[in-house]
């Protein structure tokens, strides 16, 4: 198998220290695309590696869809249910930051969805030990 492509959704502060890991720790993982609603702000991450960048999920997975094997949430806490929501369809793992929710029925629906959809999720805490 070949390396695990990445696509970043959230291109706040948060992803620089995911961009960091993947390009300088894991052997195994490469950055594909950059996503985030301010196009400016993903266009930014892009081009500094010269990948693609979207403002929308769903553009995204239409272009590149077939090149991630792996999609990391890292938009802001209140938006997690709803970027899991749509991207669970594609059938992705996806890695969310901390936290998975901000109700625990969000949380639970989450879990229910990537169940239902056979999609592996890790909810990562980076910054703790």
């Amino acid at each position: 198998m070949g390396k695990l492509r990445f696509a970043l959704v959230g291109c706040g502060n948060i992803a620089k220290k995911h961009v960091h890991v993947i390009k300088n720790y894991l052997d195994n993982a490469e950055l594909r695309c950059f996503c985030d609603i301010s196009l400016e702000k993903a266009q930014k991450f892009a081009d500094d590696f010269q990948l693609d960048a979207f403002s929308d999920i769903q553009t995204m997975m239409e272009s590149v869809g077939d090149e991630i094997d792996v999609i990391s949430i890292l938009t802001p806490s209140g938006m997690h249910y709803q970027n899991v929501a749509e991207l669970v369809k594609y059938g992705k793992p996806l890695i969310v930051e901390k936290p998975i929710a901000l109700q625990l029925q969000e949380a639970d629906e989450i879990l229910r969805i990537c169940d239902e959809n056979n999609v592996k999720i890790f909810v990562v805490h980076q910054n703790r030990y």
